[in-house]
């Protein structure tokens, strides 16, 4: 479905807010951003932080595979991590949530 929206050859900015192992990341990757303007942003905390609600969910081993995994994607040079809860990239790092063609909370399309 996603194919019929996003043409890998124009410019897309993608944010992607909770990515896990980053699966779908590299999908995006993959396939959405060839174009050389175009970007990757991924947000997600893993273990880094002391209040993750996720934590029991987790077998801290999720950073590692997302690192691996974004590592040996196509367009990894185009990818933004920021391991950061969702809350501070949106208040703190982002400046204009309109710049992004295509945003993906916890593999939800928004």
């Amino acid at each position: 479905m996603l194919f019929q929206f996003l043409d890998k050859s124009t410019e897309n900015k993608i944010l992607e807010i909770g990515c896990f192992e980053c699966l779908s990341s590299v999908f995006f990757a993959d396939n959405f951003i060839d174009n050389p303007n175009s970007s990757l942003t991924c947000v997600d905390p893993f273990l880094t932080i002391n209040n993750n609600d996720h934590k029991i969910y987790l077998q801290n081993n999720e950073e590692g595979n997302f690192d691996f995994n974004i590592s040996n994607c196509k367009n990894s040079d185009r990818i933004t991590i920021h391991k950061i809860i969702s809350d501070l990239f949106l208040k703190i790092i982002i400046k204009d949530i309109t710049l992004y063609t295509l945003m993906v909370a916890m593999n939800l399309i928004l």
